[in-house]
């Protein structure tokens, strides 16, 4: 392929990919910043600015409060700025301009400033913006389980693939698999996300052999196979497929508003467990540091699924609202989880750490997460750039 051929195809993907990404980029930070947004004002705290985006501003404008609301160019994410924070990571005011402003603020303005709430106040407001998202994906799983219902058949085994970990194991074709620790298995794709996360984790199943339960314990074989971008991603398997006939009946449940968010609760914990997994296993060096995904992989992905309907587009927005949430309560100074460790400790010694050293944790932290995303998106682009050469 040439290099005429190569931007062309860029061109496109961008041209497709670009109102999938910002339609569900959008919504998750609106979402997450909301939280934070909404937590502040319940705890009395003065917001500046709710910007969406970084950089310059496309348009704003100012609300009674005196909150500025932006819009700006680079669409990576976005912040909520409190009156007494120093930047958009809420890091407290240092210069000596700022300190004597903030000492001789009246008792009212002294009321708004975040810097002077209750350390659980400041956690609170902190751990809003995740669990905001945790929220979205909950209530988005709700509305399927309610409008789409789950498909429900039972997980029977078609076919056992030899030399594999449930061939070792004893499973037969024809076995019915009704449970994995402990979780009921309504369909084939809840016992995929459970089997997919646990590479060489020891998995316990409990199987119908022609109305007789019997026990397994299966470990999952880590095995390279391919994502939804033709990239190649490494996940667990056991060996069994599932192909049933055409027209094979199956049942199609509703839920009602209640059993529906309990399982859209059940469904973000799944998820949840399985990127613990599957977080754990990158720190551990079982996978790959690219098994990340960066801005660039998320935004050629927007593009892919979109491809296949809203539906699905919708769903994704869910899953990548999860991570977005797990990835803000990550220890590392800058984000959520890394103000979240900075109030523990306060909680501990009575007393926050001192500034400097919350300034320079801000800057490792920084460091840290731009490192990542170079990383990934690095890795991701290579990626790409060898498809196109190869196809």
């Amino acid at each position: 392929m040439d290099l005429h051929a190569i931007l062309n195809a860029v061109g496109q993907q961008i041209g497709f990919s670009l109102p999938a990404y910002l339609f569900v980029i959008t919504i998750i930070i609106v979402i997450h910043e909301l939280g934070h947004f909404v937590a502040a004002r319940l705890c009395g705290v003065k917001v500046s600015a709710f910007s969406l985006g970084f950089g310059p501003e496309i348009a704003n404008f100012t609300d009674r409060k005196g909150t500025r609301w932006r819009l700006a160019w680079i669409p990576l994410g976005g912040y909520v700025k409190f009156v007494d924070d120093d930047n958009a990571s809420s890091v407290p005011t240092t210069s000596e301009t700022a300190a004597l402003e903030r000492a001789n603020a009246s008792e009212e303005a002294r009321k708004g400033f975040y810097h002077l709430k209750p350390v659980w106040q400041r956690a609170f407001i902190a751990a809003a913006g995740p669990l905001a998202n945790f929220l979205l994906a909950i209530v988005v799983f709700a509305a399927f389980f309610m409008l789409v219902g789950e498909v429900q058949r039972p997980v029977k085994v078609d076919v056992v693939v030899a030399g594999s970990p449930a061939e070792k194991a004893g499973i037969l074709a024809g076995d019915i698999i009704q449970s994995v620790n402990g979780t009921s298995l309504p369909n084939f794709e809840r016992l995929a996300l459970i089997v997919s996360s646990s590479a060489d984790r020891e998995l316990a199943l409990v199987v119908d052999r022609g109305g007789k339960q019997l026990d397994f314990k299966i470990t999952p074989r880590l095995q390279d196979d391919k994502d939804i971008l033709g990239g190649t991603a490494q996940i667990g398997r056991i060996g069994i497929q599932q192909k049933p006939p055409a027209d094979e009946p199956f049942q199609i449940r509703y839920f009602g508003p209640v059993e529906a968010l309990q399982r859209g609760t059940e469904q973000v914990g799944l998820i949840v467990g399985a990127a613990t997994r599957g977080i754990w296993d990158i720190i551990v060096a079982r996978q790959s540091v690219s098994a990340l995904a960066g801005p660039t992989k998320m935004f050629e992905a927007a593009g892919k699924v979109a491809s296949f309907g809203i539906e699905p587009l919708i769903r994704f927005l869910a899953i990548v609202s999860i991570a977005i949430g797990m990835t803000n309560l990550l220890p590392i100074p800058v984000l959520d989880g890394g103000h979240l460790v900075f109030y523990a400790i306060e909680a501990v010694r009575g007393r926050p750490l001192s500034q400097r050293t919350q300034e320079m944790a801000f800057r490792v932290g920084l460091a840290v997460v731009l490192m990542l995303l170079v990383v990934t998106t690095v890795d991701h682009l290579t990626g790409v750039v060898g498809r196109m050469i190869a196809g």
